[in-house]
């Protein structure tokens, strides 16, 4: 009987040891199975969850291509620091010197000849006067006297309304007596122009003409052509032009 009693304590005492090291002892373990499962429960309900499936989650802008653009991972190009200073040149590089276009203070201007050239003012005629025919002997002349020329945009005797002066030269006092004497005569600034002008030329043998308004009369040595005024092309800077006297005006 003591034996016995003595196993059971012994007993008792080693279940008091066992509850003492194993810490779980006398719990229920059901219970964490519970939790597993309901764990399981809820990953399926939440798999199974038509609002996880939802097409916003899945929504393709988060998988636009355009987010995987090369551009997007293209690496930004590293500036050079010294390509701006290679670039620009030494602050005297470009410079010329002060004085290397100016031209001397005491440079001669052009001459006045290339001023003409560059602003023509216009054509000059020029030519040489003869006597072709014998003076008049009614009334007497002695072929002396004032030649006058004169440069016409019309004929003067068959169109005297449009008959516009546009240039004029007066030779005071020649004598034209003489066989073989001539005079020399120029106008200048004459408007060139393809269409011929009119030179009205006549020597004043019996001295009544007037410088305001000269017109040959009776007597006077002139120049024709059959019974109009000659014609003339000025279209050239220069042009030469030799008057011959060869006409007496019997009227």
């Amino acid at each position: 009987m003591l034996h016995t009693m003595i196993t059971r304590h012994h007993l008792t005492l080693l279940a008091c040891l066992a509850c003492l090291l194993l810490p779980a002892c006398g719990e229920d373990t059901t219970s964490g199975d519970e939790d597993n499962n309901n764990s399981s429960q809820n990953n399926t309900q939440n798999n199974n969850n038509p609002a996880n499936n939802s097409p916003i989650n899945n929504n393709p802008i988060n998988n636009n291509p355009a987010n995987n653009n090369p551009a997007n991972n293209n690496p930004a190009p590293q500036e050079d620091a010294g390509a701006d200073d290679a670039a620009l040149p030494p602050d005297d590089a470009a410079l010329p010197p002060e004085d290397a276009t100016l031209p001397p203070e005491d440079a001669e201007a052009p001459p006045d000849a290339a001023v003409e050239d560059a602003s023509p003012q216009g054509a000059t005629l020029r030519g040489t006067i003869i006597r072709g025919v014998e003076p008049s002997t009614n009334p007497a002349g002695d072929a002396r006297g004032d030649i006058y020329v004169a440069v016409l945009t019309a004929d003067p005797i068959f169109d005297r309304a449009n008959a516009q002066l546009v240039g004029q030269a007066l030779l005071e006092d020649v004598d034209l007596a003489p066989q073989g004497a001539s005079v020399t005569y120029t106008i200048s600034n004459i408007p060139p122009r393809a269409q011929p002008y009119w030179v009205a030329t006549f020597l004043d043998d019996n001295g009544n003409a007037t410088v305001d308004d000269p017109a040959p009369d009776r007597g006077d040595l002139l120049q024709l052509n059959g019974i109009s005024i000659p014609q003339v092309t000025i279209n050239a800077a220069e042009v030469t032009w030799d008057v011959t006297l060869n006409s007496v005006l019997p009227f």
